[in-house]
């Protein structure tokens, strides 16, 4: 199965379980679908196709979550980075990705300006927060236009993309397909034998493979993911 599959299978099962907790914000599996497909839906808009990377420079909340669960409905492959990257390294990542979709936050809106810039980017950008304006990820959760039908989503198509530290040379890519990121989560669960409705706190950042463990095992286990 694909992810999307996962995380949809999660919202039948327990719909009214408690998904997300972000400062007072509270949504239930039924709610975080809801934001989902209308995230889905309104990215759909946008002409992007399967394969295409999503660059995400985010801290661990709620929107965060949103924009993985978008891209894995969609067949998108999520790529973050390190927020706290420099210029040099985001123009790096951006021409290495070469994403079509952009997601940072407002504190960070100078060094994403440039970096696209400089890496002669066609990437719609998206700002995450309370900012004024048209390409603002609060325009994305308008409700309007309904999802369309996905075409079907391999296994072993790739769902995200990591970035290495580069501690040896330049960051490096490494995709990993739904089958991969998968397996990864039910041998986590195995391993720390994890139960239904585990409470989790997302301390480690979605763009670190530990934070990925989170987000998939608390999802596969209709967990609660603080």
């Amino acid at each position: 199965m694909h992810l999307a599959q996962y995380f949809v299978q999660a919202v039948k099962r327990f719909p009214e379980a408690t998904a997300v907790v972000d400062d007072q914000v509270r949504w239930s599996y039924r709610d975080l679908y809801e934001e989902v497909s209308t995230t889905a839906a309104n990215v759909q808009q946008s002409g992007v196709k399967q394969g295409d990377h999503v660059l995400v420079a985010l801290k661990n909340r709620r929107e965060n979550l949103v924009i993985y669960w978008t891209c894995q409905l969609l067949g998108l492959i999520y790529t973050p980075i390190n927020f706290r990257m420099s210029l040099a390294e985001l123009v790096y990542c951006i021409g290495d990705a070469e994403p079509v979709l952009v997601f940072y936050e407002e504190e960070n809106r100078a060094t994403i300006e440039a970096a696209l810039k400089q890496a002669q980017s066609s990437a719609r950008a998206y700002v995450v927060g309370t900012s004024p304006g048209p390409d603002t990820f609060e325009q994305l959760r308008r409700r309007g236009v309904a999802l369309q039908a996905v075409p079907t989503i391999s296994d072993d198509a790739i769902a995200i993309m990591l970035y290495t530290s580069g501690t040896t040379g330049r960051p490096k890519g490494v995709p990993r397909s739904h089958l991969n990121e998968a397996s990864a989560a039910e041998a986590h669960i195995i391993q720390n034998q994890y139960t239904l409705f585990e409470s989790t706190i997302g301390v480690m950042p979605f763009y670190h493979t530990m934070g990925m463990r989170t987000l998939l095992v608390t999802t596969f286990l209709n967990g609660k993911l603080v």
